[in-house]
């Protein structure tokens, strides 16, 4: 019960570093913090901003990893696998 309080008493003190850290990671989520931004627990400015900043961050940051050339790397050892 003391861990449930304490990630809701952090929720509730910085929303806007949830917000960044979940849509870096889930795009999708900014529907559920637009949710509660609806309801009133946290202010839509703070979705609009850290939410959509945090896709953003996340989108660049995955093309960033495509285009590199640890892929390049790994599909090379690939198709010298004997596995693959």
């Amino acid at each position: 019960m003391g861990i449930a309080i304490d990630m809701a008493l952090f929720f509730l003190n910085y929303p806007y570093l949830l917000t960044f850290i979940a849509s870096v990671f889930l795009e999708e989520s900014i529907v559920f913090f637009a949710f509660l931004s609806g309801s009133g627990f946290i202010p839509f400015y703070i979705v609009l901003i850290f939410g959509v900043f945090g896709a953003l961050i996340g989108d660049i940051c995955w093309y960033a990893l495509g285009r590199s050339h640890f892929i390049t790397f790994l599909r090379e050892k690939c198709k010298k696998s004997k596995y693959i």
